[in-house]
């Protein structure tokens, strides 16, 4: 069918219900008219008898006023005549009392008590008794403004005192309070008079086709009853009253549920049970029985689901089957579990997956309740008016959801398990928890999509109200009528629907800490095994090098998009609340992600320098400048890893200030309603014209995890304060956020900026190392005279040239990285605290010359030797005239990182060497000349180089110490001072190695 043909056909179907509608209403008016008609016939001769009655006392009562008044005016005489005249006057009210209590009599002599037998006069009408009380009100009203007139002429035309004004003005409240008892007096009698005559005749009446004029009945009972309050026998009548609405109520109850299952094609029936109902006051029932037939279909559509998904894999057991029918019956039993362990290895597959089909067809049955909803929206206001269709609305809403909740709760339980500690459970499902979060956003979807279905509440009721307003002389507060809510009270009962209808996640929710964990570390497992893929094996090239640290950068930083969407989960779930826990979690994710990151830097580190060996014809020509562009990369992810926490940081703030406003907004909406709830106020201006989907999940997370006073504005709420301590930033080191992550990333930035050094320092470390076991420090000046040119004198040593040579070429190979910009800031935002990496070769060098000093401040100052230049032999300061050239900002920081890296690494060489020069076991005149050529040409290295600090100042004492006799060393040390840099030792330390021979 087409949606043309469908929009046709609903119109047709609009009209058919407007057509019934119109014609029920046209002849209820019909038999409406005619009941009137039949009333007013039997009424108007009673009526007639009433008024000349009434008249008659009227004229009497008159007489006697106007007779009160005479004697008033004639006291002027003496006081026997006056009190003759009172004494009259007693008389004739006497006289007139028993007059009117005869008469009354004669009146009432053919009325029964309540009780009693019953009139069968056919002149007496049980239903004219309303309408001869308002007659005869008004004829009362009339006569007594004449009355007032006249008493008012008479006494203004007379001259009299004030103790004669006084005096009339008793009498004519005597008499009004004489008019008012006999109205009641007369109402109480009309009832009397009919509540036994309508109460026998309501036993005929009970049968479906005189069910209206039995309700009619039992109205005209109630009202009489009602008159009778303050009479004997009042809870005898209540008795018989509520006897008779349950009879009544029993016997609608087969005629109400023909007309719902005729609701859909006819209106007409089930409007005419709304009205006796309602003339019943039972408007709650009737709407109870409407709304558990309404959502049938959908409920059909919810359980349908079920049989689908069994109907395929009964298909799938089916054709699996076929294949094993041509095997032996002996095999049967083995052929079905095979079966069942190839349906539940189908998980992976759209059409299989249990959570994605469940997660694909939830919207869709939430569309057909939407559209259920929008239905109801017409048919309500249609069938039970603009003051009950919202209520209506909500209870259908209600029962759409009331006998699937616990299939609900199961289905979610199938994708994802509570209990964690199940190891079979779905609760290990990588994919379950998001799943889980996929069908409850789909739920505040819908939730905020329904509240829009039912926004008009606070408009359907404002002309009830309006009137309650003028009829009660205004203001801002009215009492709600007994079977209308105020806008208030249904936007409370929204919510209170909403809460029930997200009631099967509330297990997740609130174990949301626990299964994060569990889902986030299915997938940074999966990381973790890539990162340990990438650097696995022995690297045997620069492009194996480069091949696995490629594959780390575009590993490493997937975590972010991780934690973005568990930040995202937590925003859904948990809306703030329990934020402690939460970030807990992301800390957990990212410090593990980086421990791990932090591995693969070290086992990549390990895999390269396996090769590095001094039997490697690679290692002893020098350096691959590919090895150290890679280890600069390395670093470079540090620094990406770094930006991206700081932006992750930044956003997280952002978002905990954003939810801490959310439940504060909500909590000031809330406190306003709920006073506005209390008072019963009508003010549509407090409910809010719709509901987000962020403000349905406030909402519904402060019903859930709410702490005490989140939901009051007067003061600040636990979960706020919470989070608005998370959300400030003290520093950039801050901890109260994510403390773990942040440690994991230090010891992350120290491990990329060692696997820098080790790849860039690999060459001169590893020949130090061997330095002091050298056989040319012992030799004799006849031994080496083969080596040795007389005319070129001694020269340095091949492993002090390939040292000088490799710090040379390092200069060329940290240029390139230098020169890109986006590289070079990331490297540069990881550079802080590099100079911990040298500081273990000072600290071996001085506990080699026995310095007795191994605080950290000790070694930071022999490391830098500023303080010892005046102790230094021979120091000259490093004056090489360079020309100066005028760079841009961005040459400037290339040559801060370069010096930076070249300090770095020509301190620590300085220290090894300095720390295997002291551990020269025998030093011979030959060897002090050997010494003296190395350590010349590799200070004449670093002065090149042209960093500050370096050549450092021992090596240049070292040097003049190595130049002197042992005669002069002696005697040095005999006349030295003790010092904190342990001077001193050093040179005893080179004299003992020079004595070792002799």
């Amino acid at each position: 069918m087409t949606m043309h043909e469908k929009e046709e056909d609903l119109s047709q179907r609009v009209m058919a219900e407007l057509a019934l509608s119109l014609q029920m209403q046209t002849q209820s008016c019909h038999d409406e008219i005619g009941r009137i008609g039949a009333e007013l016939r039997a009424i108007v001769p009673r009526c007639s008898a009433d008024l000349s009655r009434l008249k008659l006392g009227i004229e009497n009562l008159k007489e006697d006023a106007k007779t009160l008044l005479e004697a008033h005016v004639a006291h002027r005489g003496s006081s026997s005549h006056g009190a003759v005249l009172v004494g009259s006057q007693e008389e004739d009210e006497e006289k007139k009392e028993q007059g009117e209590e005869e008469n009354c009599l004669k009146d009432q002599s053919s009325i029964p008590l309540v009780g009693g037998d019953h009139d069968d006069s056919p002149n007496h009408n049980p239903t004219s008794s309303s309408k001869d009380q308002v007659t005869d009100e008004k004829y009362h009203d009339d006569n007594d403004d004449k009355d007032d007139d006249n008493l008012a002429s008479s006494t203004s035309s007379t001259p009299a005192s004030s103790f004669r004004h006084t005096a009339a003005l008793e009498t004519l409240s005597t008499l009004h309070a004489l008019k008012h008892n006999l109205n009641c007096a007369k109402q109480v009698l009309v009832a009397a008079s009919t509540y036994n005559q309508t109460l026998a005749k309501i036993p005929s009446l009970l049968n479906p086709s005189t069910i209206h004029q039995c309700v009619q009945a039992w109205m005209e009972l109630e009202h009489g009853a009602k008159a009778l309050s303050g009479m004997p026998g009042k809870t005898q009548r209540q008795a018989e009253i509520q006897k008779i609405r349950q009879e009544i109520l029993t016997l609608l109850k087969p005629v109400l549920l023909h007309a719902l299952n005729k609701v859909d094609s006819r209106l007409g029936p089930f409007q005419t049970c709304v009205s006796l109902y309602q003339s019943l006051g039972e408007m709650s029932s009737l709407m109870d029985e409407y709304v558990k037939v309404r959502p049938s279909s959908v409920h059909k559509l919810w359980f349908d689901y079920r049989k689908l998904q069994v109907d395929k894999r009964n298909v799938q057991t089916n054709d699996n089957t076929n294949r094993y029918n041509e095997e032996d019956d002996d095999e049967e039993e083995e052929a079905k579990e095979s079966l069942d362990n190839l349906s539940m290895k189908q998980e992976d597959d759209d059409d299989n997956d249990p959570s994605k089909t469940f997660i694909t067809w939830l919207p869709t049955w939430y569309d057909a309740v939407l559209v259920l909803l929008s239905e109801e929206r017409r048919r309500s206001h249609a069938i039970f008016g603009a003051e009950h269709a919202p209520e209506v609305m909500v209870k259908v809403l209600n029962e759409c959801f009331r006998p699937i909740y616990s299939s609900f709760e199961k289905r979610l339980a199938t994708l994802c398990g509570v209990d964690l500690s199940n190891s079979g459970g779905s609760g290990g499902d990588g994919q379950s928890f998001d799943a889980i979060c996929r069908a409850y956003a789909s739920t505040m979807q819908f939730l905020s999509v329904a509240y829009e279905q039912m926004v008009d509440f606070d408009n359907n009721t404002t002309s009830s109200f309006a009137n309650a307003a003028i009829d009660g002389g205004g203001g801002g507060s009215y009492d709600t009528p007994a079977r209308h809510k105020t806008p208030v009270q249904l936007h409370f009962l929204t919510l209170n629907a909403f809460v029930t209808i997200a009631s099967p996640f509330v297990a997740h929710q609130r174990n949301f800490a626990a299964l994060e964990s569990n889902y986030s570390g299915t997938l940074t497992r999966d990381l973790s095994m890539d990162l340990h893929k990438a650097v696995s094996g022995r690297i045997l090239s620069s492009s194996e090098m480069r091949e696995s640290v490629d594959k780390l950068a575009s590993t490493a930083t997937l975590i972010f998009p991780m934690v973005q969407g568990s930040l995202a989960r937590f925003e859904l779930m948990k809306c703030g609340f329990a934020a402690s826990d939460g970030l807990d979690t992301i800390d957990k994710i990212l410090s593990s992600h980086f421990g791990e990151l932090s591995i693969s830097f070290h086992t990549l580190l390990a895999n390269t320098l396996s090769n590095q060996k001094t039997s490697d014809p690679r290692f002893s020509n020098g350096f691959d400048e590919q090895q150290i562009h890679c280890a600069l990369d390395v670093l470079k992810i540090a620094g990406e890893i770094r930006s991206n926490l700081e932006i992750f940081h930044a956003k997280v703030r952002d978002r905990l200030s954003w939810l801490a406003g959310r439940i504060e907004a909500a909590a000031e909406q809330n406190v306003a309603l709920s006073e506005a709830l209390e008072k019963r106020m009508f003010n549509s201006n407090l409910v809010p014209d719709s509901l987000s989907v962020s403000d349905v999940e406030v909402l519904l997370a402060t019903s859930i995890h709410g702490d005490v006073g989140d939901g009051d504005n007067t003061k600040m709420s636990p979960s706020v304060t919470t989070l608005r301590t998370l959300s400030t930033a003290v520093d950039e080191n801050d901890k109260s956020m994510f403390p773990k992550t942040l440690d994991s990333l230090n010891r992350l930035i120290k491990n990329s900026q060692l696997f820098v050094f080790e790849i860039c320092a690999a060459v001169p470390l590893q020949i130090l190392n061997e330095m002091h076991t050298l056989p040319v420090w012992s030799k004799n000046d006849n031994m080496l005279s083969h080596i040795t040119s007389s005319s070129y004198g001694t020269l340095p040593q091949s492993y002090m040239t390939q040292i000088g040579e490799h710090l040379l070429a390092l200069v060329q190979a940290l240029e390139p990285f230098a020169s890109d910009k986006n590289a070079l800031n990331a490297a540069n935002s990881v550079m802080g605290g590099i100079e911990h990496i040298n500081m273990k070769y000072w600290r071996n060098f001085a506990h080699v010359i026995r310095s007795g000093h191994d605080h950290d401040d000790v070694i930071h100052f022999l490391r830098k030797g500023e303080n010892m230049k005046n102790l230094i032999l021979s120091l000259t300061e490093n004056e090489m005239e360079e020309e100066v050239d005028i760079l841009d900002d961005n040459e400037i920081e290339a040559q801060k990182f370069c010096n930076q890296w070249l300090d770095v690494i020509c301190s620590s060489v300085t220290g090894l060497l300095l720390e295997k020069t002291m551990r020269i076991e025998f030093l011979s005149p030959k060897g002090c000349e050997h010494l003296c050529t190395d350590l010349n040409y590799i200070i004449n290295v670093l002065t090149a180089l042209g960093v500050s600090g370096h050549p450092h100042p021992l090596l240049i004492h070292i040097l003049e110490l190595t130049k002197l006799s042992a005669e002069e060393l002696e005697s040095r040390i005999v006349d030295a001072p003790d010092d904190i840099y342990s001077l001193k030792n050093i040179e005893t330390r080179l004299l003992q190695m020079r004595l070792a021979l002799r």
